[in-house]
């Protein structure tokens, strides 16, 4: 799947395009780690969902997403 940065193409896997979307619709506010893993993952546990985060943030660059320790992640508006 793709998706669109600043004009720069990105090519994500389906699961990974399920995650920033699922972030995307709460822009700003803390998404759980069960979020996530209900929205995009066919099994919860694990560190999976660490592995599918890590590699957006490396498709789409350094600050635009912020890890909440123990609870989920945040996307932030501007980076």
């Amino acid at each position: 799947m793709s998706a669109t940065l600043h004009a720069r193409s990105l090519e994500l896997s389906r699961t990974e395009f399920l995650i920033l979307v699922a972030l995307m619709k709460r822009t700003g506010r803390v998404v759980t780690r069960t979020q996530l893993e209900s929205a995009a993952l066919s099994s919860s546990g694990g560190n999976s969902l660490d592995m599918h985060m890590s590699n957006i943030r490396k498709k789409i660059g350094a600050g635009f997403i912020r890890t909440v320790r123990g609870v989920g992640y945040v996307l932030h508006e501007e980076a």
